[in-house]
């Protein structure tokens, strides 16, 4: 079955994802730009007392200020879903290995369950100067470990890149851990007219936006906000 496809915000995520009794794993291809968007949509998911967010990122794409965005618009307290959120960074694959096994390995202890994010899990994979076993066994480890947390209970989201190809060895083992996987692309922009030369654009240079609307909100006007089932 084909991963659906999700446009930008895809939030609020799926109900059936991080709440209810089951355990699950999803893993999100998304483009790294775009990840703490995505992430905004756990906001409204961590707010309850005692709920965390642990995020692992290996590709240095978590967004506070994006998430932040995201929480807002929800009508939530920025700062107190922020305090909520527990992030580590990892900058090979050695210690993104290390940080699984002795960090978010715990965690499948703790109560409440909290909800754990691996972001960007293939961009120090990719590193060519190391061996590919090597690469191959640290992967293995971590991937392991997010088994762990769906026997203990508890949700996983694992977000990922777009894989290149030739260099895409980690997709299938990545994607084989999941329960469920989706793929995030931005909307598409409108196409741009072209003009004769010497013609001026209205406003003699000036772009026109409607009053009081930002730039940003502008693109969020081309996204969809429909609630995809990822877990039926």
């Amino acid at each position: 079955m084909d991963a659906p496809e999700l446009l930008l915000p895809v939030l609020p995520f799926p109900s059936p994802l991080l709440e209810g009794a089951g355990a699950g794993i999803l893993t999100l291809e998304v483009p790294r730009r775009l990840t703490g968007e995505v992430l905004g949509g756990l906001a409204p998911l961590v707010l309850p007392a005692d709920r965390r967010l642990y995020c692992v990122d290996g590709a240095n794409c978590f967004d506070p200020y994006a998430f932040s965005v995201q929480a807002r618009r929800r009508g939530l307290e920025a700062g107190e879903v922020l305090d909520r959120v527990f992030l580590t960074r990892a900058f090979t694959i050695h210690q993104l290995e290390a940080v699984a096994t002795s960090m978010v390995r715990p965690l499948a202890l703790a109560r409440p369950r909290p909800m754990v994010a691996f972001l960007g899990i293939d961009h120090l994979f990719l590193e060519e100067t190391l061996p590919l076993a090597e690469r191959r066994r640290c992967l293995a480890d971590v991937l392991a470990v997010v088994r762990e947390l769906r026997t203990a209970g508890m949700r996983v989201l694992v977000t990922h890149d777009p894989a290149t190809p030739g260099r895409d060895w980690w997709k299938r083992a990545v994607e084989g851990v999941g329960d469920a996987r989706a793929t995030v692309r931005p909307p598409e922009l409108p196409a741009r007219t072209s003009r004769r030369k010497g013609d001026r654009p209205r406003g003699h240079g000036h772009t026109e936006r409607p009053p009081g609307q930002t730039a940003r909100a502008r693109a969020g006007a081309l996204t969809s906000q429909e609630e995809l089932p990822l877990f039926g």
